[in-house]
C-alpha cells in the first residue's frame, strides 16, 4: 500500500521538475524537490522488495511502522508539491516570449513567489527522511530490476479464508496496478463505468503516464486489460470491436479494495462512521454536502456518484438539495451553494459532477487552479464563463449532454488540454439529422496542441477552424459539423495531417448539402471509426483503403450506386450503417465479402425492394436491423445460410414483411434459427412490440 502513495508524490515530483525545467524561480527549492525525487525512486524500489519477500502478505510489526513512516512522508511530499503548483504563475504556460515576459511580472508583482511558507514543512520532511533512512539503510538503494512492471514473485503459502486468494493477487500488482484497482472503491456497488471515462480519471489522478511511443491513456488501456485478465475488473458491457464499453469490480472484489482503501485513506465515503478528523482524506465520494468546519483541505477528488441526498449546512434541519442517482428528476444546486462547499477543496485534481442537478457553471471552480479533470456531463448548464483560462493544469472537459454551445475564446489558453467534448444528443426514435448539437469555439483552437479528443465543433462560415485544425497532429478523435461544400479544399487538407486519427465524424450544414470529401489524397490509415453524414456525389476512393477501419456510417448519402462493393473486401469491418445513403432498389452483399462484418444496420432506404445475400458472405454477422424501408416485403434473400445471426431488429417496416415472418407465415422457416426477431411499430410517439421469437417451439 506504501507503495501507491510512494508512486502518487513521484508522479507529481516528476510533473514539476518538468514544468519547472526552464524556468527556476528558487534554485535551492528546485533542489529540494530534486533530492525528494530521488527519495521517492528508492523508497519504490525498497517497498517494491519488501512486499516480494512478504511471508503469506505479513511482515514484522517494526517493519511495518517504518513504512507506515515513508507513507505519511510520501503524502508530506506530495502535499508540498501541490502547493507550489498552487502557486505557479500563468506565464508558464503561454507560447509567446513577449505574453510570457510580461505575464511573468505581473503576476511576481501582484502575488510573489510564496516559497518562504513551506521552508518549514520541507525542514520537516527532510529530517523524516533522514529518520528513515538512519533505521533502515536499505532504503537508499538505487531502483533496479526489483521496481520493474513484473517480478517474479516469491512463493507464498496457501492461505485459509476466503478473502486470501484476492489479498494475493492484489499483492501481486504493481504499484501502478495497484492505485488503478483501488480506484472502484471511489465507485457504488454494481456500478458500471465508462472505459473512456475511467481511463481519462486514471491519468488526471498520475496513476499512468506515457512510456516509450505510447500515450498515457494507451498505458491506461493496458493496465485496465490487465485487470481485467487477472478477473480482478469484471466487463459490464463490450463493445461492437470486443473491447469493453463499461466495467466494474464484483462486489467480493469490492468489499477488499474498500478495505484496502481505509486502511491507506486513499479515498473516502462522506459521511461515514468511521471517518476520523485526523485521516489525510485524498478522494472523496460524497452522500452529503460537508458542514462548513469539515476539513478537506487535503482532497485532491471529489465525486457525486453516492450522492443519495445532499443536505444543507445544518444537517438536522429538512434537506433542501436532493441528488438521486438514477435519473429523477431533482432540485437545482445553485452556484452559491456550490462555492460554500468548493472552497474548501482548492487542492481538488479531478471534479467530477456527473449527472448533478445544476444550472449554473460556478465561477467557485475556476478557482480550482489545480484541476486536470471536469465533468459537467448531462448537468442543464448553458455557458462557460472566460476564467475557464485559469485552469491551466486541465486535461480532460467534459461537457457532454449539456446544454453549452458557445464556447469562449480563452478555452484557448488550456495548454495541457487533452479531451474536450460538448455536444449533446437529443435522443429520437430514429437516427435524426439534426438529433446532435455541438459547440461553437471562435478562435485559437490550433493552440491546444496536445488535444487528443475534439468532439463536435461547428465550422465557422469561412472555414477557418479548418485550417487551424492543421496544428492538432495528436488528435485521435475528431468531431466536425456545419460542413458546407466550399470547405471540402480544406477539409481534405487538414484531415491528412492528423495520422494518427482513429475516430473521425463529419457533419454537413444540413442533409441536403453535399460533402466535399472525395479529393483526400493521403488519409489517416490509423482510422477505425468513420462516420459521413450529408450527401455523396459518389462514395470516396480512399476509404478503400482503410485496411484498420472497423465501423461506417453513412447517414443522408443519397448515392446512386451501391457502396458495398468499395467496401466488401475491408478486412477488419465489424459495423456498417447504411442510414439513407442510397437510392437505388437492390443492395447485394457479394459471395466472401464482410468477413469480419458483425452488425448490419439499414434505414430509409426508400426505394430499396431487395436484399441478397450470396453463399459466403458476412459470414460472422450476428446482429441486423431493419428499419423503414417501405417497398422491402421479403427478409434478406441468404439469411437462412448465416447461422451466426442472434438477433434481427425492425422497426415501422411493412405489415406484409412483418406477416411473412409470423408464426405460419411463408418466410418464417428463414429465421427460425434467429434467437430473438423483434418488431417494432411507433403509434402515438410510443413503440409497441411484437416477438415473433415465439413462433417457434425451442
Amino acid at each position: 500500500m506504501e507503495a501507491v502513495s510512494v508512486s502518487t508524490a513521484l508522479s507529481l515530483a516528476e510533473l514539476v521538475l518538468r514544468l519547472y525545467d526552464n524556468v527556476n524561480p528558487r534554485k535551492g527549492v528546485l533542489a529540494e524537490m530534486r533530492s525528494m525525487e530521488s527519495w521517492l525512486r528508492s523508497m519504490k524500489a525498497f517497498i517494491e522488495d519488501v512486499n516480494d519477500g512478504r511471508d503469506g502478505g505479513s511482515i514484522s510489526r517494526l517493519l511495518e511502522d517504518k513504512l507506515e513512516k515513508v507513507r505519511e512522508t510520501a503524502k508530506d511530499i506530495e502535499d508540498v508539491l501541490d502547493y507550489i503548483l498552487f502557486h505557479t504563475p500563468p506565464y508558464l504556460f503561454h507560447d509567446y516570449i513577449i505574453a510570457r515576459k510580461v505575464h511573468k511580472i505581473c503576476h511576481d508583482v501582484k502575488h510573489g513567489f510564496p516559497f518562504r511558507e513551506i521552508s518549514d514543512k520541507i525542514a520537516t520532511i527532510k529530517r523524516s527522511i533522514a529518520d528513515i533512512r538512519l533505521q533502515h539503510a536499505t532504503f537508499s538503494v538505487n531502483p533496479g530490476p526489483s521496481s520493474s512492471r513484473f517480478r517474479t514473485r516469491v512463493a507464498r503459502p496457501p492461505l485459509l479464508d476466503d478473502k486470501a486468494p484476492l489479498l494475493a493477487s492484489y499483492m501481486d500488482l504493481s504499484s501502478d496496478l495497484k492505485s488503478c484497482l483501488l480506484y472502484f472503491s471511489i465507485f457504488p456497488e454494481d456500478y458500471s463505468v465508462e472505459r473512456g471515462r475511467l481511463i481519462r480519471l486514471w491519468v488526471a489522478e498520475g496513476f499512468v503516464k506515457e512510456r516509450g511511443c505510447m500515450t498515457a491513456e494507451e498505458v491506461a488501456e493496458e493496465n485496465l486489460n490487465e485487470l481485467i485478465q487477472r478477473n480482478l475488473v469484471h466487463v459490464s458491457n463490450w463493445d461492437f470491436d470486443e473491447r469493453p464499453r463499461k466495467c466494474r469490480v464484483v462486489n467480493r472484489v469490492l468489499r477488499v479494495i474498500i478495505q484496502k482503501s481505509r486502511d491507506e485513506n486513499f479515498a473516502s465515503i462522506f459521511p461515514r462512521e468511521n471517518t476520523s478528523e485526523q485521516q489525510r482524506i485524498r478522494r472523496l465520494s460524497l452522500t452529503q454536502l460537508p458542514q462548513q468546519n469539515t476539513d478537506f483541505s487535503c482532497v485532491r477528488s471529489m465525486f457525486l456518484l453516492r450522492c443519495v441526498n445532499i443536505f444543507p449546512y445544518n444537517l438536522n434541519s429538512e434537506p433542501r438539495h436532493c441528488i438521486v442517482v438514477g435519473g429523477r428528476r431533482s432540485p437545482i444546486i445553485s452556484p452559491t451553494d456550490l462555492k460554500k462547499h468548493l472552497r474548501n477543496f482548492k487542492l481538488l485534481k479531478v471534479l467530477d459532477l456527473q449527472g448533478a442537478p445544476l444550472k449554473k457553471f460556478s465561477k467557485a471552480i475556476t478557482l480550482l487552479v489545480l484541476l486536470r479533470y471536469l465533468s459537467l456531463r448531462a448537468t442543464n448548464i448553458n455557458m462557460i464563463p472566460s476564467s475557464i483560462k485559469k485552469l491551466s493544469y486541465l486535461e480532460t472537459l467534459d461537457l457532454k449532454q449539456t446544454d453549452v454551445i458557445d464556447l469562449p475564446n480563452e478555452i484557448s489558453h488550456l495548454h495541457n488540454l487533452r479531451h474536450l467534448f460538448a455536444y449533446k444528443y437529443d435522443g429520437k426514435n430514429f437516427i435524426v439529422f439534426d438529433s446532435v448539437h455541438g459547440v461553437s469555439i471562435s478562435e485559437g483552437i490550433c493552440n491546444l496542441a496536445n488535444l487528443q479528443d475534439l468532439s463536435l465543433v461547428k465550422v465557422d462560415k469561412k472555414g477557418r477552424i479548418l485550417k487551424e485544425l492543421q496544428e492538432l497532429s495528436q488528435l485521435r478523435k475528431l468531431g466536425l459539423m456545419g460542413i458546407e461544400g466550399k470547405h471540402g479544399k480544406d477539409l481534405c487538407a487538414s484531415i491528412p495531417k492528423m495520422q494518427k486519427l482513429t475516430t473521425l465524424n463529419l457533419s454537413s450544414i444540413t442533409k441536403e448539402e453535399f460533402l466535399e470529401v472525395g479529393e483526400m489524397e493521403d488519409p489517416p490509415r490509423t482510422l477505425e471509426r468513420l462516420y459521413l453524414k450529408g450527401r455523396l456525389k459518389e462514395f470516396p476512393g480512399w476509404i478503400s483503403e482503410l485496411n484498420n477501419l472497423r465501423r461506417i456510417g453513412l447517414n443522408w448519402s443519397k448515392m446512386e450506386q451501391s457502396p458495398l462493393r468499395a467496401l466488401k473486401y475491408l478486412p477488419n469491418l465489424m459495423e456498417l450503417q447504411l442510414v439513407d445513403s442510397y437510392t437505388g432498389d437492390e443492395l447485394q452483399f457479394e459471395a466472401l465479402g464482410f468477413k469480419k462484418l458483425k452488425i448490419l444496420l439499414i434505414e430509409d432506404l426508400s426505394e430499396l425492394n431487395m436484399v441478397v445475400i450470396e453463399k459466403g458472405a458476412i459470414p460472422k454477422l450476428e446482429k441486423i436491423s431493419l428499419r423503414r424501408c417501405p417497398k422491402l416485403r421479403l427478409p434478406p434473400l441468404g439469411i437462412k445460410n448465416l447461422v451466426k445471426v442472434g438477433e434481427m431488429i425492425l422497426h415501422d417496416m411493412s405489415e406484409e414483411f412483418i406477416a411473412r415472418l409470423r408464426k405460419n407465415g411463408e418466410d418464417c422457416a428463414l429465421v427460425e434459427h434467429i434467437r430473438v426477431v423483434h418488431s417494432f411499430v411507433l403509434n402515438n410517439q410510443a413503440w409497441s412490440l411484437e416477438n415473433l421469437s415465439d413462433r417457434f417451439s425451442r
